[in-house]
């Protein structure tokens, strides 16, 4: 584990760069509605427009624009340091040359990909926008970086080197995925006035698939308060009122933010929700610590894991074996059953997109069942806690087989597997990275005791 760490410190630029550039081809082939028909995408190749426009087409290409260079800016920002740290005697220009190079590549290899796409339209202009977005990341980021890398280093060190700021960062994760899912984000005016009023209108909405989604958002939300309430601890210099504004403002502006993914439910209910966790997490709250304190341990958590655990099961078990009797349709099931074989049927499907949502909240409730099973059960072997995921699985989609349409899938099985084992390693994690406190805590005791 501390082999993969180190290796995580030395290569995190290489994987800022990479999983950014992975997160502009998802967005911008979403909903991933593949032409297969030579004709057409020859007549769209036809079609592609080759004039550099600013606002002439009104309202809409002005935002187009100002989205197109705001996506690349952050790519511009994690290129510039990644050629920065592997080629520290470049000149500033040269890594901005670089990067605003691999920029415009990536943008061309965008807009080629979306030839072969129904509901997206390459452009010269994106190719433009897209490369300046870049610039100015890079242009921007680079000269500050090397002015401040040592200040950045030093304030990046104070804040992940206690453990509890990797659990508020996976939290945080799991709380983007929870809200945004699909990431199929649009800023149409007419898209997000029409839920806005849609809100208005009725800003208490609740069904049964509501339910299950505020269960596992109390359950999210507990566990980040939690951990900021052991971060505080550590600072007794400063105030809590930190804490409680975090607390307060992250769930409006997840709400607020979440207006620009098309068909989501928005509801005053997750932020009454979200300020349920607060409290409830203030219930578990640590005493006050010293920096270089080390009451981490699990055992000392294991009352919160307990707790945590309790609330992520009753979600589970809502989610797993009630919500599918409460919104069951009417199916054929050999239908399901030759979907559930299929390799790429539900890819094909119109509703893809509830098809990777799917898939990604799969993932995503089965990483704390495996962090939980190896917080509670660290001595069970790793076959059993596998097993164990599997078993509440199958039961889940045999329960879908027969109560919806076209849901389960055998895709499905891997994702269980990948999200309990990474669960589990990420409680590895979290327990070498509180040894690693240890040690260093042991270390700086006889130092203090000899110079006192």
């Amino acid at each position: 584990m501390e082999k993969k760490f180190n290796t995580l410190q030395r290569n995190w630029d290489i994987l800022l760069a990479g999983l950014y550039a992975l997160v502009i081809l998802y967005t911008t082939l979403v909903p991933f509605r593949f032409a297969k028909d030579p004709a057409y995408i020859s007549r769209k190749f036809h079609r592609i427009d080759w004039q550099l426009y600013l606002i002439y087409r009104g309202f809409y290409s002005g935002s187009d624009i100002l989205i197109n260079i705001l996506l690349f800016i952050p790519l511009g920002i994690f290129l510039a340091l990644l050629i920065r740290r592997r080629n520290s005697l470049q000149t500033i220009p040269g890594i901005v040359g670089r990067a605003t190079l691999a920029g415009m590549c990536l943008s061309i290899l965008v807009e080629f990909l979306q030839i072969f796409t129904y509901n997206r339209d390459p452009s010269i202009s994106d190719v433009f926008n897209n490369t300046l977005g870049t610039f100015i990341g890079s242009a921007f980021a680079l000269p500050i970086y090397t002015q401040y890398s040592h200040r950045f280093a030093t304030w990046w060190r104070k804040i992940f080197q206690f453990p509890e700021s990797f659990m508020v960062a996976t939290t945080g994760a799991l709380l983007l995925l929870f809200y945004l899912a699909p990431f199929d984000f649009t800023l149409n005016v007419k898209s997000v006035t029409r839920q806005w009023a849609f809100f208005l209108k009725n800003p208490l909405q609740l069904h049964w698939n509501g339910v299950a989604e505020l269960l596992f958002l109390f359950a999210i939300y507990f566990v980040l308060d939690f951990y900021l309430l052991r971060i505080s601890s550590r600072f007794p210099d400063i105030p809590h009122l930190w804490f409680l504004t975090v607390a307060l403002t992250l769930p409006v502006f997840l709400e607020f933010i979440q207006f620009s993914v098309p068909h989501r439910r928005h509801s005053i209910v997750d932020v009454g929700m979200a300020l349920l966790a607060c409290g409830t997490a203030v219930i578990f709250r640590p005493g006050k610590m010293t920096k270089s304190e080390n009451s981490n341990s699990i055992e000392d958590e294991k009352k919160f894991f307990t707790a945590a655990a309790i609330i992520f099961g009753i979600a589970a078990g809502f989610y797993f074996f009630v919500l599918p009797w409460l919104t069951s349709q009417k199916i054929h099931v050999l239908s399901n059953i030759g979907y559930y074989f299929h390799p790429y049927r539900w890819f094909m499907r119109r509703e893809r997109l509830d098809s990777i949502t799917f898939f990604l909240q799969t993932l995503a409730v089965f990483f704390p069942l495996g962090f939980f099973q190896q917080a509670l059960f660290p001595e069970a072997s790793f076959r059993k806690k596998l097993w164990t995921a599997l078993a509440l699985a199958a039961g889940w989609q045999i329960m879908l087989l027969f109560t919806h349409s076209h849901q389960a899938h055998l895709l499905q099985i891997p994702l269980v597997i990948a999200g309990t084992r990474t669960g589990m390693l990420w409680m590895n994690f979290y327990q070498e990275l509180q040894k690693h406190l240890a040690y260093i805590v042991n270390l700086r005791e006889p130092s203090r005791a000899s110079s006192q």
